[in-house]
């Protein structure tokens, strides 16, 4: 009899675990919806209760802040576009980069979108190394330039420039975005970066041989379909 009750508490406490993972991805999924239609700011949380069915108390158990759920949509939609520029190259680092391309040309392309991801950089306008979009950013150095240039030989001033650069020229896009080329947008900025980050053009050239046979297979795709 002992054992069928711990049995069946082992089952509630499942049950219960369950739950938890489907109201948080829930929220999630609700709040990408409201953040890229009306915009991070202009979403509250009675927004996010009244569309995913939940109360304050939940959202707080799964994210302290608003600014985590932001964080959490943004991982996500790069993970999105990692997994479609596996389809690409095998090179795991190339990947990476690829995937920048395509939000690259997701600002460009879908003005919600765009906007969700470049007023991110409105909010942190200055390279801080523990905050959210700085954290994004190296993270992604980590896996995409490091074998080139180890993150660890890269001072915060240096970073600092870059991520500067890069916020800079999001704003511009953000503003008039019909200005500019995707593809030629993407090469000057990433051109500018390994400048920044002094890197070698011997150091670069067969992540941007790649990149290229990337770029146009993926644009031959794009007009032939």
């Amino acid at each position: 009899m002992l054992f069928i009750v711990k049995l069946e508490g082992f089952e509630l406490a499942d049950k219960k675990y369950e739950t938890g993972i489907e109201t948080r991805k829930l929220i999630l999924a609700e709040c990408r919806k409201l953040f890229l239609d009306k915009g991070f700011h202009e979403t509250s949380y009675n927004d996010i209760c009244k569309a995913a069915h939940v109360n304050r108390g939940s959202i707080y158990y799964h994210f302290k802040q608003k600014d985590m759920i932001r964080y959490e949509i943004l991982w996500e939609i790069y993970t999105d576009n990692k997994r479609f520029a596996e389809q690409y190259t095998s090179v795991s680092s190339h990947q990476y980069v690829f995937a920048l391309y395509l939000m690259w040309r997701q600002i460009l392309t879908n003005p919600k979108l765009g906007r969700f991801l470049t007023d991110y950089y409105t909010d942190y306008p200055v390279y801080v190394p523990q905050k959210d979009l700085p954290v994004f950013i190296t993270t992604l150095y980590r896996n995409s330039f490091d074998e080139i240039l180890p993150i660890s030989d890269v001072d915060d001033f240096t970073m600092a420039s870059m991520y500067g650069y890069i916020g800079v020229i999001s704003q511009m896009v953000k503003a008039a975005p019909e200005r500019f080329s995707l593809n030629t947008l993407f090469w000057q900025v990433l051109q500018c970066c390994f400048h920044i980050l002094c890197i070698p053009e011997e150091k670069t050239r067969e992540l941007c041989a790649d990149l290229e046979q990337c770029i146009t297979k993926f644009c031959n795709e794009k007009a032939s379909a």
